[in-house]
């Protein structure tokens, strides 16, 4: 791929007119754009069954890494667990198959993307509602599935994320070979994604975890009513601090001053730090951010410091003097004028007992004046804090519930949640 030529990816189920040899109802197709020439003949890619694409991203030494779902057994696949399988292929430049895997178990598995690392070794992020084969440790109806392979398509190890209820990933973004962003939408009162107070169904969420699937940091944010709440992008700014991209019914939402226009709306939440966040809203009074299967998706951009752009679509005539039909692209450029975080090295904290009664002890800091500690409520209140030293600290005065644990050890900082029962 080059400044001029782009890879096309997407399905279909046509037999003529360049789209000829596809093997299923509906199959994947690679091709290449150029300016100059315009379309290439390309490739099919599936078996007999429905496949779809999700996603293509470059391999270190030339070639493709592609990301889709199937429901073929033959074909470019070797077999189905049952339903949809997450989907892998390790194609070469000409597009040739190095190597085509399938992932999940016996229920509903999605893949969403793929990326491979300066080692080899490849990424694959996606949502699963299977308990067998290759998924362990199912949390809830749907867990967020993260795998890692060596570059031959061995499976290194798998993790899923997530609470009782429904945990769904939108997108996962490479931020570098040590940091990977999840974004979705979760129903769970408990597990992974829960860093507020959570009155609703579903809140929005983004959870940076490294290469080996840790987590890092995080937040999300929710509506005061039953209303729901998800977030499709999200912008790394800084440990600590991220600008998420997502779309909402309502603007009963914490601290945020804005109206809710009608459908749908965008959300814009600013996560400034540990405990600062800052809602806004954006749309008209039909939906916005939703495509005609009425499915939630907003993509964003940083542009400069304070200025981001983020492309949808809408159904508000009221957006644009230039409205054209039943639904038009939705590209606008914002200002949030956000206070800077600065930058700080984080460090992973390793915490026990956790759950906790009465003392909880930091494995991986030292004692004394270089470490101090603080403990927030979800909505970012201090409520205890000191110097970290051999006794460990007694949260045995605070209520039954989730808690923030910061310390600060020298020039790093962690965070991590704990729970008192």
């Amino acid at each position: 791929m080059t400044d001029t030529t782009y890879v096309l990816l997407f399905e279909g189920n046509s037999t003529d007119n360049g789209f000829a040899g596809g093997a299923g109802s509906f199959d994947v197709w690679i091709k290449g754009y150029n300016f100059s020439t315009g379309i290439s003949s390309g490739l099919p890619f599936g078996g007999s069954g429905n496949d779809f694409a999700e996603r293509i991203t470059a391999k270190n030494s030339g070639g493709y890494i592609f990301t889709g779902n199937s429901f073929s057994s033959d074909g470019n696949l070797t077999g189905n667990y049952g339903s949809s399988d997450i989907w892998i292929m390790s194609l070469q430049s000409n597009l040739s198959v190095a190597w085509s895997k399938h992932f999940g178990g016996s229920g509903d598995d999605r893949g969403i993307a793929a990326y491979q690392l300066a080692d080899g070794n490849i990424m694959i992020f996606g949502n699963t509602q299977s308990s067998d084969h290759d998924v362990n440790n199912q949390h809830g109806i749907n867990d967020v599935f993260v795998i890692k392979l060596n570059s031959l398509g061995d499976t290194l190890w798998t993790k899923t994320y997530g609470g009782t209820g429904a945990d769904y990933i939108l997108d996962a973004k490479y931020v570098d070979d040590t940091t990977f962003v999840l974004v979705g939408v979760s129903n769970s009162s408990d597990g992974d994604f829960v860093f507020r107070d959570k009155l609703i169904p579903y809140s929005g969420f983004y959870y940076v975890i490294d290469e080996n699937g840790n987590y890092v940091f995080g937040g999300s944010l929710g509506t005061m009513d039953e209303t729901e709440m998800m977030f499709s992008d999200v912008i790394i700014e800084s440990p600590y601090h991220a600008m998420a991209f997502g779309v909402t019914y309502t603007d009963s939402i914490y601290n945020c001053s804005d109206i809710y226009q009608g459908g749908g709306d965008i959300c814009l939440v600013d996560f400034n730090g540990m405990s600062s966040v800052n809602p806004y809203l954006a749309g008209g009074a039909n939906d916005d951010g939703v495509n005609f299967d009425m499915e939630e998706y907003v993509k964003a951009a940083k542009i400069n410091t304070n200025q981001y752009a983020f492309c949808t679509n809408t159904r508000s005539t009221t957006l644009a003097p230039d409205f054209h039909g039943v639904m038009d692209v939705w590209l606008s450029f914002i200002e949030v004028q956000h206070v800077s975080v600065p930058e700080a090295e984080v460090f992973q904290i390793n915490v026990h007992p956790n759950p906790a009664e009465n003392i909880v002890f930091v494995d991986n800091v030292k004692y004394g004046d270089v470490s101090q500690y603080e403990i927030l409520d979800i909505q970012g209140k201090l409520l205890l804090h000191g110097q970290y030293n051999e006794d460990g600290i007694d949260i045995s005065g605070l209520e039954k519930g989730m808690y923030l644990l910061k310390i600060k050890s020298g020039n790093s900082t962690g965070i991590t949640q704990i729970v008192k029962q």
